[in-house]
């Protein structure tokens, strides 16, 4: 499972243009969509990163 990270491999915590979007294929976050939602954090792509999952 691919996460929205940058080339260190850092989950993005920002919203990301819709020309990178469009290039991406993965989970994505609505953070990286829109900024008129509430985020629950990042602790899920954390805590899956961590395990091996992604």
């Amino acid at each position: 499972m691919r996460f929205h990270g940058d080339a260190t491999g850092t989950v993005i915590r920002r919203t990301s243009p819709k020309e990178e979007l469009a290039t991406y294929s993965g989970v994505v976050g609505h953070f990286h969509l829109t900024e008129r939602k509430v985020d629950p954090g990042l602790e899920p792509f954390e805590v899956l990163s961590e395990c091996g999952y992604i």
